[in-house]
């Protein structure tokens, strides 16, 4: 099967994986992704990357790891502290979406507590960036 990014351009497709044709999980897929982005780093644009930011709820540092991409250099992990409060945040406005329909009261209300919590969201991610 021809990639289907090459077969655009009229090239022939290098060794990959390609995205359409995969079989998996979405997980694995990213997985395999940041895999694949760490064994040819070096060679495509000579960086070797230290370290990986995950959401917690995924096998990628798992995999990076495992695949032993650099010689003697260990990957450091990094949990995105921020991750529950966002999730938090998109449930709140899926609230919002649903009582629409409700009272202006309680649209007012909730509205107010999302702004607040997105506020705190900009705020921690601010604040774990510069550290």
């Amino acid at each position: 099967m021809v990639c289907s990014r090459a077969a655009i351009v009229s090239k022939i497709p290098g060794k990959h994986c390609c995205i359409k044709f995969w079989h998996g999980s979405s997980s694995n897929m990213e997985a395999n992704i940041i895999q694949e982005g760490f064994q040819y780093s070096v060679l495509m644009y000579r960086v070797k990357y230290a370290k990986v930011i995950e959401d917690g709820d995924s096998n990628v540092y798992k995999t990076a790891a495992d695949s032993k991409s650099y010689d003697e250099f260990q990957v450091k992990q990094l949990e995105y502290q921020n991750h529950l409060l966002m999730k938090f945040c998109l449930k709140l406005k899926d609230i919002i979406k649903y009582i629409k329909a409700r009272p202006m009261i309680m649209q007012k209300c909730i509205g107010k507590k999302y702004s607040t919590f997105a506020k705190i969201n900009i705020f921690c991610s601010c604040t774990l960036n510069e550290k």
